[in-house]
């Protein structure tokens, strides 16, 4: 935002690496403290959970196709954003509830 002119600049502060087809994501933030924050992101069509740093999303700190074979997220559905408690991130998919633990 624009102090002077109180308007929305229209070029982005920063972007994640990833491009989100339609309808996009919900994303969520969760932090622990000053500086630690996290966004929450569920790509829908290929169903990966990505975590980008909150201060930085150029930066990705983790998403679920980095160890595939334990963190695989199937079948996400959209308009479900991903719900972050005590350390925890909940997503619903189809049939399941999924968990992960925070790093």
């Amino acid at each position: 935002m624009n102090t002077l002119t109180s308007k929305l600049t229209t070029t982005p502060a920063d972007l994640s690496p990833t491009t989100y087809a339609f309808p996009g994501s919900n994303p969520v933030v969760s932090g622990n403290g000053n500086g630690s924050g996290i966004v929450w992101a569920v790509e829908k069509g290929a169903s990966v959970l990505h975590a980008y740093d909150a201060t930085k999303l150029s930066t990705e700190l983790y998403n679920t196709n980095q160890n595939a074979t334990r963190d695989a997220l199937a079948g996400a559905i959209k308009f479900a954003p991903p719900l972050v408690i005590n350390g925890k991130v909940y997503i619903g998919t189809k049939g399941h509830l999924v968990v992960y633990g925070t790093f």
